[in-house]
């Protein structure tokens, strides 16, 4: 599997911040495929994925998920 670089208007990203970075990326596209699909599921893992989450418990990603969707699902038609 090639890894993807990130290139910024300044050129290629060095290996160390292109590493932190890519995570971000393939998150960021995960979350947008589950909105397009209308995919839970799989917004779910994108959620899961969030480095800012790392201290929860996978059941404290879970209510918080559940949570934020039904705090939002007037915005989320086809949920």
């Amino acid at each position: 599997m090639e890894t993807k670089r990130c290139c910024a208007l300044a050129g290629e990203l060095p290996s160390s911040i292109n590493n932190l970075v890519i995570r971000h990326i393939y998150n960021q596209e995960t979350t947008l495929e589950a909105a397009i699909q209308q995919d839970q599921d799989l917004a779910l893992q994108a959620f899961d994925q969030e480095p800012l989450l790392s201290s929860l418990s996978p059941e404290q990603i879970i209510d918080l998920f559940d949570e934020m969707v039904a705090n939002t699902k007037e915005y989320l038609v086809g949920w």
